[in-house]
């Protein structure tokens, strides 16, 4: 009995120390896994850097207004790039998406023939050197002018591109603002529902806002397509109407932005956009505003103000999860 007890007091101690040290190694083990939950499980940081393929595409097709990449102001590139490249072009939407814009603004009008055309002046010769309104020239007349050579050499041969060639360049990958341009030509000949159907044609309808400076295109909009959100363009503050139905937010000229503005719009579920927004001191002024979206002519350079290293949101760590 006393060799029997012997044994099993050797026997208990190296159990004990058996499974003490399987429980570190387990321990040792899953402390690398914990740590990578962690880390997976924080929420991201914010950054103008560019986002995922998936999250960019999740984020469009959420149910929401302002979907903004974690970023407390959006950008909208005022006609693309067009500081860097000819203004409602191609290249200068191209230029923007891959800058991480959130948004590309852009003006849209139409040829003598009724084409939809992505061009903003009521003359050619800025931009092509001919004294003609873009209404009174076929699409066939307009495919033949240049309007990127002043621009640059690089941008040589660049041509007017229509509403369609742009939409389908930014679908799925940035959200789009068409400003219709509401000339006599226009009044005369309303291009609404023409936008309208370009915009559901190239299933977009949720992934673009209209501007316009007449309250009745807008309510036309409202009753054409619901699902697509419009924007007041507001010249004066007293245009800042906020119990406008048909109003989704009030694209409004960046000197008029008030504090009282931005509250009483969101307290009546509309955003203020402000433009332009080209300079570090107004881009500073309208962000502690509380302003919802900034158009500059210079996205990539908005964005390193608001959000580079040396920005007004600079990068932060990690949030804790729930902390948000």
């Amino acid at each position: 009995m006393r060799r029997r007890s012997g044994s099993l007091g050797v026997l208990l101690p190296l159990g004990t120390i058996c499974l003490s040290l399987a429980i570190g190694i387990l321990y040792l083990g899953c402390w690398p896994l914990a740590e990578r939950s962690f880390e997976t499980a924080s929420l991201p940081e914010v950054s103008a850097e560019a986002a995922p393929v998936e999250e960019t595409q999740a984020v469009l097709q959420a149910d929401s207004f302002l979907p903004r990449l974690h970023r407390p102001v959006a950008v909208s590139a005022h006609r693309g790039d067009s500081m860097r490249c000819p203004e409602n072009t191609l290249p200068a939407f191209e230029k923007a998406i891959s800058e991480q814009a959130d948004w590309v603004e852009l003006d849209v009008q139409a040829s003598a023939d009724g084409e939809l055309i992505v061009f903003h002046d009521n003359s050619l010769y800025r931009l092509a050197g001919i004294g003609r309104h873009p209404g009174d020239c076929s699409l066939e007349e307009l495919n033949a002018l240049d309007v990127g050579a002043w621009k640059g050499q690089e941008y040589q041969g660049t041509r007017i591109p229509l509403l369609r060639e742009v939409l389908e360049l930014c679908r799925d990958r940035v959200r789009v603002n068409v400003e219709i341009k509401e000339t006599a030509r226009t009044l005369s000949n309303p291009i609404t529902l023409q936008v309208v159907q370009t915009i559901q044609d190239c299933g977009m309808s949720e992934q673009c806002m209209i501007t316009a400076y007449m309250h009745s295109t807008l309510e036309q909009i409202r009753l054409l397509d619901p699902s697509i959100k419009t924007a007041l363009l507001c010249e004066t503050a007293d245009r800042v109407v906020c119990d406008a139905p048909e109003v989704d937010a009030f694209s409004v000229w960046a000197p008029l932005v008030t504090s009282e503005m931005v509250e009483e719009a969101n307290l009546a579920g509309k955003k203020v956009i402000a433009w332009p927004v080209d300079t570090p001191e107004e881009l500073e002024r309208l962000a502690g505003l509380g302003i919802d979206i900034v158009i500059a002519q210079d996205p990539a350079g908005t964005l390193e103000l608001l959000y580079g290293p040396e920005g007004l949101y600079p990068r932060h760590p990690p949030s804790m999860p729930g902390s948000r």
